[in-house]
């Protein structure tokens, strides 16, 4: 894999959403095991329900640790779960900067694009959010909107 130009800035998912997908999944799993030695009828459905949404977790917190956003003078490339998006810095119509329960989170609209982008702050949390919103407001800080309360 092609290291990316020293211009551009790779941010990753925060470390510590795997282990929490994985001990969500675990708890799942416990579930189901109980559910297993249960002696009804509905027991072997709903276990096996159970192990299904304990793979779906583990499966979703693998791909998501391994999202990567890169940041660069001409836009953001965003890769995950085999999907390339990219978003453009003159494509920019408006964003702003939401800050909620401790959470913060960056919604932008592009222009083209029938919905808004939002990143939160576990998207971005390696080198962190504070850098990703320093280079968005470097990069698009003209189309800025103040945040609505």
């Amino acid at each position: 894999m092609e290291s990316p130009p020293p211009e551009i800035e790779v941010f990753r998912s925060a470390r510590w959403l795997l282990p929490v997908y994985l001990v969500v999944a675990g708890l799942v799993v416990t579930m189901a095991a109980v559910g297993f030695q249960m002696e009804d009828p509905i027991s072997l459905p709903l276990g096996s329900f159970l192990v299904f949404i304990a793979i779906l977790l583990a499966w979703s917190g693998i791909h998501f640790s391994k999202m990567t956003t890169e940041v660069g003078p001409e836009g953001i490339l965003v890769r995950e779960r085999g999907q390339v998006r990219e978003y453009k810095w003159v494509d920019v119509f408006v964003w702003q900067m939401y800050e909620m329960d401790k959470e913060r989170r960056l919604t932008s609209q592009f222009l083209g694009k029938l919905f808004p982008r939002t990143w939160h702050d576990q998207e971005v949390g390696r080198p962190g959010f504070d850098r990703f919103l320093e280079l968005f407001r470097q990069y698009a800080g003209n189309k800025e909107r103040p945040p609505v309360l």
